[in-house]
Order: structure tokens, then sequence, then C-alpha cells
């Protein structure tokens, strides 16, 4: 294998685990149950 394509493989890997971490912690930590601590309160954004 060339150096390129070693290097372009090492690109791909480091683009498709961004994407799996990214997409893992798009999830939210908190439940529906517990308190979160936004400014907005559990009715939402007041505004309109």
């Amino acid at each position: 294998m060339t150096r390129r394509l070693i290097l372009f493989a090492l690109w791909s890997l480091a683009l498709l685990a961004a994407a799996l971490f990214a997409a893992f912690n798009a999830y939210s930590f908190y439940s529906d149950e517990e308190d979160r601590p936004v400014a907005s309160g559990y009715t939402g954004p007041s505004h309109k």
C-alpha cells in the first residue's frame, strides 16, 4: 500500500469515528423525570 492510501484510510477512519462520537453524544443525558439544568424550565422557551 502506498503512503497516500494509508493516509486516506486513516483520514476516513477518523471521520467515521467522529461521526459515531457525534451520533452517540446527540442523545440527552437527562431523562424527562429528572431536573434539567436549563433556563427555559419544564415548559420550554416562552418566546413566540
